[in-house]
């Protein structure tokens, strides 16, 4: 029996450890300040990634590339 606790509490203690490293997984309720400021500041950061790559995915289909014609020979 006290084996099994022994595990239990093991489990349990991997289990805390995990949450802390995947904080932002946690409901929006339980996060403190200071991982509500990084959260955002993510968020902004990666707002201002996918703005950017939206806007070179824009650029590059307006202005599609030219098709390169090679020297070839026209048989008639």
């Amino acid at each position: 029996m006290q084996l099994s606790q022994k595990r239990g509490q093991e489990l349990d203690r991997k289990g805390k450890a995990s949450q802390s490293q995947n904080w932002w997984e946690n409901p929006i309720e339980e996060l403190d300040m200071a991982q509500l400021e990084q959260l955002k500041a993510s968020l902004q950061g990666l707002k201002h990634d996918v703005a950017r790559q939206a806007e070179q995915i824009l650029i590059q289909n307006l202005n599609p590339p030219q098709p390169i014609y090679g020297h070839t020979k026209h048989q008639y």
